[in-house]
This record gives C-alpha cells, sequence and structure tokens, in this order.
C-alpha cells in the first residue's frame, strides 16, 4: 500500500481535526437550541449530525494513521449520505426561516375558522369532538354548557349553543361570567385550535402520493446520472465524474450489461416522471375540490412538481433516443447534456420536494407548530421571560405576541440554515481532500492492482482475468528482481 505524501498527510488530518471540531459545535448547537426552542425534530437533528461528525471524524484520522484507504472509502461513502441529509436540511431551514415555506392549507383554514360560522358548522357537524373528545366534548363542551346555563351573571342571549359559543371564543369569553370566562376562553381556543389542526391533516393526505414519490424519483435520477455517464466514459481509464465524464468511450454503441441498464432506468426515470406528474396534478385538484369556500389551498409548487415530472419524461425518451443514434459521437454529447439536464432538474426537485413535504404535512410548518399550540407556545416563552409579550407595560394581543415568536423563531432557523450551508461546504472539501487520500494511497499490492485494473478490463478488455493476473503477477516478480 502506497504511503501518503507527508505534507498531504498533515493537510487530510489537519481537514479532519476541523470536521470534528464543527461535528462538536453541531452537537453544542442542538443542546442549545433545545434549551431555548425545546423543538426536539431539529435539536435532535443537529446533535445527530454532530455525533455522526464525530465518529466519521476520529475514523479518519484512524484511516490516515494507518495510511488505509478503504477505512477512509467508507467514510468517503458515509460522508455522502451525510452531506445530501445536510444540505436538504439547509434548503429547509432558508424556506422556513425567510417566511418562503408558508402553507397555503394552514392559512386557508385560518381564515375559514376565522369566521363564526364555518367554525360553527364544523362544531354543528360534530367533527371536532369526533377528531379531539378529549379538548372538545370533555373539556370545552361542559364548561359551554355551564357558562350558558349561568344567566344571572352571563350576557348570552337565548338562543346561544355551544356551536355559537365555538364560533368566536374572543366574545364567548366577553359575554361569559367573571369566574368562568378566562377558563371558557382557553377552552375554546385549544379545542378549535386541535379541530383545525385534524381538518388540515385530513387535507394534506391528498399530497402524499406525490411527495412520496418525489424523493423516489430522486434516487433514480441520481443512478440514471451515474449509470448515464458511465456508458459514455472509457472505464480502461474510468474515474467518476458523472456530469463531466472522463473519456469518451469506443464501445458506446456496442451491446453490454452496462447499456442495458442504462435503458432501463432511463426508462424507469421517464415513467416515474409521468407517475409524479399524475400524482402532483391529482393531488392539487382534489385539495382544491376540498379546500374550504373563500379559501385557495392551491400552490405553485404542486404544479412545478408536475412540470418537472413531465420534463423528465422528456429527457427519458431522449436518452434512449440519443443512444441509438447512427452517430455514436453525436449521442454521446447528446446524453452529456442529457445528464447535465438531469442534475439541472433534480437540484430543482430537491427543492420543491422540501416545499412539498412542509404542504403535505411532511415536515410541520412554522404557522401549524406555533397557531395550533399557541397558548403553550406563549407560557412556555413567557417562563423564561416573564416581560417576553409585553409592549408598553400592557400585555400584547394573541397576534402581536405571535408575530413576536415567528421572527424570533424564524431568525434562529436561519442562523442554524446558515450553519448548515458552511458545514455543507466544509464537507465538500473534505470529501475532496479524502478522495486524493484514497488516491494517493492505492495501487501497490498485487491484489490492488487487480481492483484497479482488471475488474475494469473485465467488462471492456477481451483479455481474460486469468491471463490479466498472470501478468501482473509477473511483472511484479520482474519488478523485485
Amino acid at each position: 500500500m502506497a504511503p501518503m505524501d507527508a505534507s498531504f498527510k498533515l493537510i487530510a488530518m489537519g481537514a479532519y481535526a476541523g470536521y470534528v471540531v464543527f461535528g462538536l459545535i453541531s452537537a453544542i448547537l442542538g443542546a442549545v437550541y433545545y434549551s431555548q426552542v425545546g423543538s426536539e425534530f431539529v435539536a435532535g437533528s443537529l446533535a445527530a449530525v454532530g455525533l455522526c461528525m464525530l465518529v466519521l471524524g476520529g475514523v479518519a484520522l484512524f484511516g490516515i494513521h494507518k495510511n488505509s484507504w478503504i477505512i477512509l472509502l467508507v467514510v468517503e461513502c458515509v460522508n455522502g449520505a451525510l452531506l445530501l441529509l445536510i444540505i436538504i436540511g439547509a434548503i429547509l431551514g432558508f424556506v422556513l426561516g425567510s417566511g418562503s415555506g408558508d402553507d397555503p392549507i394552514q392559512l386557508a383554514m385560518e381564515k375559514s375558522f376565522a369566521e363564526p360560522t364555518f367554525a360553527m358548522s364544523t362544531w354543528d357537524g360534530e367533527y371536532c369532538m369526533r377528531q379531539e373528545p378529549a379538548q372538545c366534548e370533555k373539556d370545552f363542551l361542559p364548561k359551554a354548557n355551564d357558562a350558558i346555563a349561568n344567566s344571572a351573571f352571563a350576557s348570552y342571549d337565548a338562543s346561544a349553543t355551544p356551536g355559537s359559543l365555538f364560533g368566536n371564543c374572543t366574545k364567548a369569553g366577553e359575554q361569559a361570567a367573571v369566574t368562568q370566562a378566562a377558563a371558557l376562553q382557553v377552552s375554546c381556543t385549544r379545542c378549535k385550535n386541535k379541530c383545525r389542526h385534524w381538518m388540515v391533516l385530513d387535507l394534506k393526505q391528498y399530497l402524499k402520493p406525490a411527495t412520496t414519490v418525489v424523493f423516489c424519483v430522486l434516487i433514480f435520477i441520481c443512478l440514471t446520472i451515474v449509470m448515464n455517464d458511465m456508458l459514455v466514459s472509457d472505464l480502461n481509464r474510468f474515474v467518476f465524474a458523472p456530469l463531466l465524464g472522463y473519456v469518451m468511450c469506443d464501445e458506446f454503441s456496442e451491446a453490454s450489461f452496462l447499456r442495458c441498464n442504462v435503458y432501463g432506468l432511463n426508462a424507469l426515470t421517464a415513467a416515474s416522471g409521468i407517475a409524479m406528474a399524475v400524482a402532483s396534478f391529482m393531488g392539487d385538484a382534489e385539495l382544491a375540490a376540498r379546500c374550504p369556500a373563500g379559501g385557495d389551498c392551491s400552490n405553485a409548487i404542486v404544479t412545478g412538481v408536475g412540470v418537472i415530472g413531465v420534463l423528465l419524461t422528456l429527457l427519458g425518451i431522449a436518452t434512449l433516443v440519443s443512444i441509438n443514434l447512427p452517430m455514436s459521437t453525436v449521442g454521446k454529447l447528446a446524453v452529456r447534456v442529457i445528464n447535465c439536464s438531469y442534475a439541472a432538474l433534480g437540484f430543482l426537485l430537491l427543492v420543491c420536494g422540501v416545499f412539498l413535504a412542509i404542504i403535505s404535512g411532511g415536515v410541520e410548518s412554522l404557522q401549524s407548530a406555533t397557531d395550533d399550540n399557541f397558548p403553550e407556545v406563549r407560557a412556555q416563552y413567557e417562563s423564561q421571560d416573564a416581560d417576553y409579550c409585553v409592549k408598553d407595560r400592557r400585555p400584547m394581543t394573541d397576534a402581536d405576541c405571535r408575530a413576536k415568536v415567528m421572527d424570533d423563531v424564524e431568525s434562529t432557523i436561519l442562523i442554524l440554515a446558515t450553519f448548515a450551508f458552511l458545514l455543507a461546504c466544509g464537507m465538500v472539501a473534505v470529501m475532496y481532500v479524502t478522495l486524493r487520500a484514497i488516491k494517493m494511497m492505492k495501487g501497490t499490492s498485487l491484489v490492488e492492482k487487480i481492483v484497479d485494473n482488471v475488474v475494469p478490463d473485465i467488462v471492456a478488455d477481451s483479455e481474460t482475468p486469468e491471463e490479466k493476473i498472470a501478468r501482473l503477477e509477473a511483472e511484479v516478480a520482474k519488478g523485485k528482481d
């Protein structure tokens, strides 16, 4: 096994020392974020990424010390998967932190529930009591009946019902007896928030199939890019470079197992593009049909996913045509252009997938997390700072306090997203150093020469493996002499 250059070994160890430091910072940020905001998912993700980096960094430093390219290869593969997760987290953070991830379904439901007639209809239809019996049937309903029955101190009219109180919780609290007002309003608000939450989830289920298909298609795109590149690259001198390839392959037009895989993957990507477009358009149509009257549950992202699906189908068909062109050079160049197009659409699909995950409920939006549990959220912030929702020595309204909470949470998430982006950039640099280190360490032993030279030649060369091994053994023996 070839020794690594001493100066580059120092660079590699320094890179992974910085890698470990960033992992430690990520774990500490997770603990701090949980103590201040209390979000288990975000804090847990930061801590998990940090711990993974600490372990991988330690393993990589051991591999560099032992001059083992196999250990570094395993670390490189895990780094690739971790990098993808960090990129997704960074995109999600920028979307949520910038306020761009507004949930149209949540907004439509908030608008509808603000109308007393709509809220009353959900109560009279017993939807809320079925979906949230603990808050609505067992808590709010008895309080509402007791408040209406206390006619001596309440100012409700004769037609008052639990449904009419549910329609306007603020008014219900103002007209109740002083001893019952606060408890009634809190109970009514919590019941309404929970009821709205369940109705939002019922609507979002129509977009879940499209979200699942999006991330499956992303996997197909990555595999297709790799296979397409291998088809137009010379396997004798192949170095993985997905978009640009390495050397044009003379066997491009010849029948081979690789060519069959390229056919299958591009056909599968084209078919999955159609499936994604159909699932997206059907989900959007169903969502629009079931959206509350006067609300707008549509979103340009859902339409964008459908358009990307159509474009992927066209690219898949174009690839199948390109590899069958009479002029192989034109076909190879066409496949390279198509690979670049696949990469561009893949990135756009990743961004759209993050938005779609928010809309479909796969990732909870800040609006939903704050609005559905606002009494608890406000109490949590005020427990840490009694004057958090106080302005000019007067308590803020729920709307003003909610806006302040949202601003603080968004600014925190933007900071975390920026950290994730810088972390991703650093990981790219570390992965490049790792790849260089692997190449320096490989290729002196007989086994490594077989891996580096014989296996690719089995595919691209007519020489048998036995003949190749015999020739390499002779070369090694001659070198020793």
